[in-house]
């Protein structure tokens, strides 16, 4: 067995620097903008790489066992996290156990504090989000458990967490937070209308909190995961584009993962309403009378528990009003342009079975949300992207070697991007 980790850094594997074009204004007034970098990383659990170890058999794994050892690949992924540098980390795939006894200890000796939720039932593995305390202090935080048993749409054991943090920084009086979102949606390519409910959950969670008294003001958000979807998708267009006119969709072609003629019968229709009344989202992926589902159900169990039972009536619209469109109120872009300069696809994971882009680190172009007022007396504060670590096309990982390899030692590659709070 390799006993040093052969991860050195990322030029060595491919993966350069790309600055991205900043507003003039910025470069003007350096002083009283906070810079700050995310990461988001699925890992790849050793409970579901020892499940589907089919999909990891190729000819380096044969003749070198030692790379798909969690004792080995620990050691390395630990090397290439530490190498980033992040300031935000945002981790799927993190067996609980290795958080506790591995990730959570060693980054801590590098300045980092973390925050975990184990996806439910009897799942070992769920989503970590690390901060530097010298960038960053903690402000809230909100576990999001997407598990309610009777609930159709809802009974995946997939999670979110969605972490709020205050910049430490001396420029400007203003110091609402940072919201930082982290999640790992259904990974059934089959069942996008599923995938589309847990992302609207998130939504309907921040225009709740956005709403409460302990943050009076908009915050930015960067939302980082494994999506299980595709650039350009359905889901990804509502995500970007904040509107989905899902009538009549293919619920197998909603992630972009199958052909659009998938399994296509009468039962994979998706129809209006998508939601069921039980799920308590409004078509604006907003709470019904502003009151979340846990809240509804406080008490229940499987139910992650509430930190903040503030509750603001607003009139939605009633449940049979879906009319077939689906939309919510965030400006959010993606980092990643999902084509490289030589018009390859970017990729983010690679195994047998799939070679595509899943994971996304999303931001808001501005800290308002589409239809809100200008009036707000708070100081805005808004978020510009900087930079980012580039992706790999399907050529460069075959010419690689089939991932994990000594020196990737996920699945997936590291979504890496900078950003300048303004």
């Amino acid at each position: 067995m390799c006993s040093k980790p052969l991860f050195r850094n990322f030029r060595c594997v491919g993966r350069n620097w790309v600055k991205r074009p900043l507003p003039e204004h910025l470069s003007k007034s350096p002083d009283v903008n906070f810079e700050f970098t995310v990461a988001s990383y699925n890992v790849l659990a050793d409970c579901l790489l020892k499940e589907h170890s089919y999909l990891y058999r190729n000819a380096q794994s044969i003749n070198s066992p030692w790379l798909l050892d969690w004792n080995y690949r620990k050691h390395n992924l630990l090397k290439e996290i530490i190498y980033a540098d992040a300031d935000v980390l945002c981790l799927q795939e993190v067996e609980e156990e290795h958080y506790y006894n591995w990730f959570y200890p060693r980054l801590k000796d590098f300045g980092y504090d973390g925050i975990y939720k184990r996806r439910s039932g009897d799942k070992r593995d769920g989503c970590a989000t690390f901060f530097k305390l010298n960038r960053f202090s903690f402000h809230s935080i909100e576990l999001l458990d997407f598990y309610h048993p009777n609930i159709p749409l809802m009974d995946r054991n997939n999670v979110a967490i969605l972490l709020f943090l205050t910049p430490r920084s001396n420029h400007g009086k203003n110091k609402s937070p940072i919201c930082i979102g982290n999640t790992h949606l259904l990974f059934n390519k089959n069942r996008g209308d599923i995938k589309l409910a847990q992302i609207s959950y998130i939504f309907a969670e921040i225009d709740r909190l956005k709403k409460s008294a302990k943050f009076g003001s908009c915050f930015p958000m960067v939302i980082c995961g494994d999506f299980n979807s595709l650039p350009f998708s359905p889901l990804y267009h509502f995500i970007t584009k904040g509107q989905l006119c899902y009538n009549n969709m293919n619920k197998a072609a909603l992630s972009g993962q199958n052909e659009s003629s998938y399994g296509f019968n009468t039962n994979n229709i998706v129809k209006d309403p998508i939601f069921p009344d039980a799920l308590r989202l409004t078509s604006n992926c907003k709470w019904k009378h502003g009151i979340s589902l846990n809240e509804f159900h406080l008490g229940e169990k499987n139910v992650a528990p509430i930190v903040d039972n503030h509750i603001q009536n607003k009139q939605t619209k009633p449940s049979g009003e879906f009319s077939g469109v689906l939309s919510h109120d965030f400006c959010l872009n993606s980092c990643y342009m999902h084509y490289l300069p030589d018009g390859a696809k970017e990729v983010t994971t690679s195994h047998n079975r799939a070679c595509s882009t899943v994971d996304f680190i999303f931001y808001s172009s501005n800290s308002e949300t589409k239809n809100s007022s200008s009036s707000n007396n708070s100081v805005q504060k808004n978020l510009c992207l900087s930079g980012v670590l580039s992706l790999l096309s399907e050529s460069d990982l075959k010419s690689m070697g089939q991932l994990p390899n000594g020196f990737i030692s996920s699945d997936h590659l590291m979504l890496l991007s900078s950003f300048i709070l303004h």
